[in-house]
């Protein structure tokens, strides 16, 4: 019996955004895509962190359990690079899901950037 890989699992489109994105452009994508975090780039295109929906929050009005569609102007002054967690703990495409699973439970995250 052959045991289920990461890419027979993951989401093929990739989503990202770079250090230097607005949080509020952070926050629209979260909300487009109704995602929980992304992973974030840099210019060579290697993950460097993660930004999730916990991440931004401190930079949105007091009261807001969920994430509007439109953060606060203040919010579009800040970047995500000064708010993603770091660091961003990956897995490879052909490593096996109780691999993930297994990286996932001891990191204490719900996502892995492939």
């Amino acid at each position: 019996m052959q045991r289920g890989q990461v890419q027979d699992v993951m989401t093929a489109e990739v989503v990202a955004v770079r250090e230097d994105t607005p949080v509020k452009e952070g926050v629209d994508i979260l909300n487009l895509r109704q995602f929980r975090a992304v992973p974030v780039i840099d210019d060579a295109r290697r993950v460097v962190g993660m930004v999730s929906r916990r991440d931004l929050r401190p930079m949105l009005p007091d009261g807001w359990r969920k994430i509007p569609r439109q953060a606060s102007a203040s919010a579009s002054a800040t970047r995500v690079g000064e708010l993603m967690s770091v660091p961003a703990w990956t897995i490879e495409a052909d490593d096996s899901l109780s691999v993930a699973a297994k990286r996932m439970y001891a990191r204490r995250v719900t996502q892995l950037p492939v």
